[in-house]
């Protein structure tokens, strides 16, 4: 099975195994998204989103990127993801049209805050997040994409959650069921171009990844045969 290969593929990746030039370029494209991420965190489109901070009753844990302001770490992982993409400036795999950031940097973020995780295990995994969301980009452009999906957001929901096994010490077992709660969630039309909608996608795909991989981290099942 092919996502059964790539989960192996990844379990024994380690970061003494990965090219300097690529750590390098890793480590730049998550200060791209911090800058992209600060610079539109005042956006109306954030400001609404933490109107509903009081209704919804959110704890106070996870830094919201650029503002005063915290959240749980499942809100403050939609905000900080739809922030980075609102201007479009967030870093740019040209072949697919595809923004890879946006669905891996929030996680990676909230986690690394909530359980002071280490900078490199951090590192390691917004790359391998990254590498597999990619992939899945190359194998489906450009159909996907013609068909009216938004790939950043579709690709996204599946991929990251590759990178977190590395922080949640997650199972292979984990983290195909994972992939497949993620996958069932996946979604993004590119007919929300142009509006607050777009950004959201990958905010979204972050959000909904986390649960995924929090919830198969507890046990919760789903078909692997995808």
């Amino acid at each position: 099975m092919t996502t059964k290969t790539l989960v192996k593929n990844i379990l024994n990746t380690k970061l003494e195994n990965i090219p300097e030039e690529v750590k390098l370029h890793g480590q730049k494209s998550l200060l791209n998204w911090l800058g992209v991420a600060i610079g539109a965190s005042h956006h109306p489109s954030v400001d609404m989103v933490l109107d509903l901070k009081e209704e919804l009753n959110w704890s106070e844990e996870i830094t919201i990127l650029g503002r005063k302001d915290k959240s749980d770490m499942l809100t403050a992982t939609l905000i900080n993801g739809m922030s980075s993409h609102i201007f479009d400036f967030d870093d740019t795999h040209l072949d697919t049209i595809h923004h890879p950031s946006g669905p891996v940097a929030p996680v990676v973020f909230a986690l690394g805050e909530k359980y002071s995780v280490e900078p490199d295990k951090l590192l390691l995994a917004f790359i391998l997040g990254c590498e597999a969301e990619l992939r899945i980009s190359n194998a489906v452009y450009p159909s996907h994409y013609d068909l009216g999906w938004h790939i950043t957001s579709t690709a996204g929901y599946l991929a990251q959650r590759l990178q977190l096994l590395f922080i949640l010490d997650m199972k292979e077992e984990q983290i195909l069921n994972s992939l497949g709660v993620a996958g069932t969630q996946a979604s993004g039309l590119r007919e929300m171009f142009g509006t607050m909608t777009k950004p959201f996608h990958p905010g979204k795909a972050a959000q909904n990844g986390l649960l995924a991989a929090l919830l198969a981290k507890r046990g919760f099942t789903s078909s692997k045969q995808f």
